[in-house]
This record gives C-alpha cells, structure tokens and sequence, in this order.
C-alpha cells in the first residue's frame, strides 16, 4: 500500500487504502478503540481472567460460609442484571409459545413405545 500518501494532503489515497488501513488496524489502535466502544482491550485472556477470578471469589465465599455473595467483576456491555442472571438456572414452566415466559420447553417423560406409536413408527 501506498502509505507514504496517507497524509499528503493529496486525492492519491481511494476508498480501498482507506478500508485496507481499517480493516489492517490492529486490537490497541485509535479506530479499535473507537469501534469497540467500552470493550476496548477486552480480549479472551481478560474474559477468562475475570471468570477465574469470579470463580476463586465464589470458592472462597462458599468456604468461609459468611458475608454477601460477591459480586462479579463488571465486563463491558454486560449489565449487572445479565451477570446475576447467569447464576440462576432456573426453567420457567409457563407456556413456551407465549412472549411473557421464558421459552424453555418442560415437559414429562414417556414410555418408548408410546413416544413410538405418537410419532406413527408402529411396527
């Protein structure tokens, strides 16, 4: 690429330099920074930094058995209410299909033969 022409002043940069310098641009410069927004050097190994840490904070306040439970290290473009959220694993068991419930389907087990003739595999 022509990048002494980067800042000439002149019309010799076309739009393909300037999406090649975009596209080129590496995770700590000025446009990752911008793009990003608040997730600016929030790679996997700081993900997975803060998850361990999350993980050893709980391990230790499960252990002493006293205080709050601690809270998780904030990550960007995660509220505090989606992290909560992620410690419960709770199935709703409402109606799948309506937009007020949480969409996980419940149901009950069945006998294989019934689940068979149900499906028309009757032999």
């Amino acid at each position: 690429m022509r990048l002494r022409w980067l800042c000439d002043g002149t019309d010799r940069l076309n739009w393909r330099d300037v999406a090649v310098v975009i596209r080129q641009a590496d995770d700590k410069s000025a446009i990752a920074r911008q793009s990003m927004g608040d997730a600016y050097g929030w790679g996997v190994g700081e993900y997975l930094l803060a998850s361990a840490v999350d993980a050893l904070h709980g391990a230790n306040w499960q252990r002493s058995g006293k205080g709050e439970r601690p809270k998780p290290i904030p990550r960007p473009s995660v509220t505090t209410a989606d992290m909560e959220g992620q410690n419960k694993n709770e199935a709703s068991s409402g109606d799948p299909f309506n937009d007020k419930e949480s969409g996980v389907f419940t149901g009950e087990a069945i006998p294989v033969d019934e689940l068979n003739k149900w499906l028309g595999w009757v032999s």
